[in-house]
């Protein structure tokens, strides 16, 4: 069984699900991520004549409407994560390496 690349399936998921087998959560994960990055870099026609800041609110708009709250769930916990390791843990180790030298 043979998947077109724009579904985002693999040979590998072909097999899983021809056995009856759910795809493991690391490759949902993968073909997640392809699919996101092709939704990203694909050019939305309509965005012709717009100027940089009118691309790239269409291009957003298109995502939410792609993937919904998903969208929204992810870029919170990046930067969450992104700032609790530049705000907090960074200064922390070093605050600790300070005070006990």
């Amino acid at each position: 069984m043979k998947s077109s690349p724009l579904n985002g399936a693999t040979e590998e998921n072909d097999v899983a699900l021809e056995t009856g087998a759910k795809p493991s959560l690391w490759r949902r994960f993968k073909d997640f991520m392809k699919q996101f990055k092709r939704d990203l870099r694909e050019p939305l026609p309509e965005t012709a004549g717009l100027t940089i800041w009118g691309k790239i609110g269409a291009r957003f708009k298109h995502l939410f409407k792609r993937y919904g709250w998903k969208l929204l769930v992810a870029i919170c916990v990046y930067y969450l994560i992104r700032d609790g390791i530049l705000y907090i843990l960074i200064p922390y180790l070093v605050a600790k390496k300070l005070l006990i030298d």
